[in-house]
């Protein structure tokens, strides 16, 4: 488990169905991911500052946990919000990353 309460300064869903994903920057300015898949639910952080979502993909693991026996990806905000209470503020206001074709 991470050492001290992270704090998310920007919040995304990346993903409107499955499997469900965000991403965003702490306050302290490092790279986060949040993704459910597969009933796995993982938070990954960046080891430095940095606004690329690889870096926290491929930093350091800080939760990582199996919340379902089912193949279930659909999470909302609010079931993430409520598992990941103890490691990673996330009061702020998500938004969706809407992609332009």
């Amino acid at each position: 488990m991470y050492k001290f309460m992270l704090k998310a300064k920007t919040l995304i869903k990346t993903c409107t169905y499955a499997p469900s994903q965000w991403e965003g920057i702490t306050e302290d300015g490092k790279s986060f991911y949040i993704r459910c898949r597969w009933g796995n639910l993982i938070l990954n952080i960046s080891e430095k500052e940095s606004t690329n979502v690889d870096d926290a993909i491929k930093g350091i693991t800080v939760f990582q946990k199996n919340i379902s026996d089912k193949y279930d990806d659909l999470l909302n905000i609010q079931d993430i919000k409520e598992i990941l209470s103890e490691i990673i503020d996330l009061s702020i206001k998500e938004t969706l990353n809407e992609i332009s074709f």
